[in-house]
């Protein structure tokens, strides 16, 4: 009874409960549901390319059609097993409010350690199963009868037991590796020295995942093959797997590269393992005894006053709630890692190679790609920080502004738009600025810049827009944000960012039209401008503390003794 108990709370515990709003009731759950069904949504995607599979071609060409798409597959499935790891990070082992809630009561350490390990599993389980849904079936398949050699019913079942083994121990592997790292690091640190550290193992987690996704070449050829079996453990872990799904598949060409696997696999388990082993002698002994992180007392480094005292406090608070909080971090990391990622492909395109060789006087034979990076980065990092700033730091900490005296929304609009842009516009601002002066001669680069800046300052007044919140400070609502619209809505956008970026290149060769488009970026930013404004001075609403969600009938909460049913009035 305990452990069924604890594995339901556990579960359900992925998000942290404390930050959503008291109406979000069975939000969680909700949440959850969303996401299985964006992974099943893509799981469809993958099957796309299996309509496109010619039985008529060489084969040659057939077998590295096939490894071309094992690969894929097992990379992303990899991918997102490291993205959940990191979105996880601070739910994988027993935390501080575990230990001192369940500590007193008469469970079992490893009642709660097993609890916690298996809902960690069920997750990651279902995450699986959701991402190959329908490409686990569709693609075995297609294998079947692409593969030189397969066809029949057996080979499908043994390419179907394949793939499924495969991909699951491709994401057990990640995960598995994840979950070692940081759980023998909380063992051998110090609390304190760990909970500093934690942070820039997530980070840096995130951007390794992403970074060695986009980074190797998805097209299989037959000299990355044999590079990859030379160098063994040194080449990427993907081709690993792949060899793996060659030998459970029946075909012993990869061997090295399974052998490979086989023994990360062992590793990772091994790790897990060994983490929670001394998450049972040591860890949960330490959280409880030990205190956590104490904030440093240091006036060397100070922020910056950024207008009068309210806007000041309101932009600082915002600043130290980002480099503070776990949580803010994972998820400017999360969206700034998708422009990234958009970055790197865009870059490694042909066009985009042809920035290697691009000088100052041939600059606009490559600006295309450079141009659509920018602008994505620019997106990516206004809506990262948007969503970022919709997620409470501490909602007990919020009388500190409950308490302040009313003031006009026009003044809390001010101060969420200067945090925005310190934020998100800034880095991105300074950072182009850097390769750009860098790369092109000044005028063009310029123009670009003061382009650039117009669209950041374009995309913050539209973020601002709605109700008037403190940034950080008010409880989170899930499925108000509709985050997966915002990220459909930029990959539909993408074919109109590359049209503006190739009109942009046209406009940057001429002084006058270079000017004609500044100021028409000027004139909307403007009009933008005025119509945030102009709503929030016409409104004036206050402050919002408490996310409610729109259209939902009002109750007293007054309780029938008799029937034991909560009563509702007739109207709202």
């Amino acid at each position: 009874m305990q452990f069924r108990v604890l594995y339901r709370d556990f579960l359900f515990s992925v998000v942290d409960r404390e930050l959503l709003s008291t109406h979000a009731r069975g939000d969680a759950s909700q949440l959850l549901l969303q996401i299985v069904a964006l992974l099943a949504f893509l799981s469809v995607c993958f099957c796309l390319p299996a309509l496109s599979a010619v039985t008529t071609a060489p084969p040659q060409a057939r077998l590295m059609f096939a490894w071309s798409i094992e690969h894929f597959l097992i990379a992303t499935t990899m991918l997102c097993a490291g993205v959940f790891g990191v979105l996880t990070w601070n739910t994988m082992f027993p935390g501080q409010r575990d230990v001192l809630v369940l500590g007193p009561l008469p469970i079992r350490a490893h009642t709660i350690l097993l609890a916690k390990l298996a809902a960690v599993a069920t997750t990651l389980g279902l995450m699986i199963v959701a991402l190959h849904v329908a490409a686990g079936l569709v693609w075995p398949v297609a294998l079947n009868r692409v593969v030189p050699g397969a066809g029949g019913v057996r080979a499908w079942i043994g390419l179907l037991a394949a793939y499924w083994l495969t991909m699951t121990m491709a994401a057990v592997f990640i995960f598995g590796l994840i979950m070692s790292a940081q759980g023998i690091a909380a063992s051998l640190l110090p609390r304190r020295v760990f909970l500093r550290v934690s942070s820039l193992m997530q980070l840096g987690t995130f951007c390794l995942v992403v970074g060695v996704y986009f980074l190797q070449p998805m097209l299989i050829r037959p000299g990355v093959m044999l590079a990859a079996q030379q160098r063994g453990f040194a080449s990427s872990p993907s081709y690993w797997f792949l060899g793996l799904f060659q030998q459970l598949s029946g075909s012993p060409e990869l061997a090295p590269l399974a052998r490979a696997a086989w023994v990360g696999v062992g590793i990772a388990v091994v790790g897990t393992a060994v983490a929670y082993a001394l998450s049972y002698f040591r860890t949960l002994q330490r959280i409880a005894e030990e205190p956590d992180i104490a904030p440093a007392v240091s006036r060397v480094w100070r922020l910056p006053a950024f207008g009068d005292r309210l806007q000041t406090a309101i932009v600082q608070f915002s600043l130290r709630t980002l480099l503070r909080s776990a949580q803010h971090r994972v998820i400017l990391a999360f969206y700034w890692g998708i422009g990234f990622a958009l970055t790197i492909v865009v870059l490694k395109s042909p066009r985009g190679q042809g920035l290697a060789e691009a000088g100052a006087s041939t600059w606009y034979e490559a600006a295309v790609p450079l141009l659509v990076s920018n602008i994505l980065m620019m997106v990516f990092a206004v809506l990262a920080a948007r969503l970022a700033f919709a997620m409470p730091r501490d909602l007990q900490a919020n009388w500190i502004f409950r308490v302040l005296p009313v003031r006009g929304a026009t003044r809390y609009l001010s101060a969420r738009r200067r945090a925005l842009l310190v934020v998100s516009v800034a880095p991105v601002w300074a950072l182009s600025a850097i390769v750009f002066l860098w790369l092109w001669p000044w005028r063009p680069a310029a123009v670009h810049l003061l382009a650039l800046g117009f669209l950041g300052l374009i995309l913050v007044e539209i973020a601002v827009l709605g109700t008037q919140k403190i940034p950080c400070a008010c409880s989170y609502l899930p499925g108000r944000s509709r985050v997966h619209l915002a990220v459909l809505g930029v990959v539909i956008l993408l074919p109109f960012v590359i049209k503006a970026a190739t009109s942009e290149r046209s406009t940057l060769q001429a002084p006058l039209p270079s000017a004609a488009m500044a100021g028409a970026l000027c004139v909307v930013w403007l009009g933008v401008r005025w119509l945030t404004a102009t709503l929030a001075s016409v409104e004036d609403t206050p402050l919002e503390f408490e996310a409610v969600p729109a259209e939902r009938l009002v109750t007293i909460e007054l309780w029938d003794s008799r029937r034991h049913l909560p009563f509702q009035p007739p109207g709202r």
